[in-house]
């Protein structure tokens, strides 16, 4: 094979990449692609020096050929150490905590929706100027206006401001 300037790269590779000259020495020891391999380690591993990663696995070539696996072959890619975390892991970790707060928060307005119903069952409805018979609600009457419990002793309604009691 044909090599003008002696660089370690044929001149058929060079002349596959825009990026490479036949003609420059120099351009055999750039890292184009930036992963830490130079142009004549990307073609002695026989990888693409314009990507970082040749199979596309997740892994840059440096780092499959630094663990022993096929920077070519998607399918084979470094061991995860201890303590490393894949980012499969991350999202069905973040996933399920998601689908925790969910059903909290479902059972949450639940609980409060079967409280709310148990009080309105436990609490008997008044017309306007009833008192409501509740020991709870002993010292209130509803307002003859619009029907919204105010204290037995209120001069008019909170609620509306009618005046509920006359002068004396």
């Amino acid at each position: 094979m044909e090599d003008y300037d002696s660089d370690g790269l044929p001149n058929s590779y060079e002349e596959r990449y825009s990026f490479l000259d036949p003609l420059n020495p120099e351009d055999a020891s750039r890292d184009e692609d930036g992963d830490g391999l130079t142009n004549l380690e990307e073609y002695l591993n026989h990888t693409r020096p314009d990507l970082s990663d040749t199979d596309g696995d997740g892994y840059s070539d440096l780092e499959e050929i630094e663990k022993g696996t096929d920077p070519n072959n998607k399918n084979e890619f470094p061991a995860e150490e201890a303590g490393e975390k894949s980012p499969l892991a991350l999202y069905a970790g973040v996933g399920i905590a998601a689908l925790v707060v969910i059903v909290a928060l479902l059972l949450y307005l639940r609980a409060k929706t079967l409280g709310r119903e148990e009080l309105e069952e436990e609490v008997p409805a008044a017309t306007p100027g009833e008192v409501i018979e509740h020991s709870l609600m002993d010292d209130f009457v509803n307002c003859p206006e619009c029907g919204a419990p105010v204290e037995k002793d209120a001069e008019y309604c909170p609620e509306c401001g009618a005046i509920l009691k006359g002068e004396e």
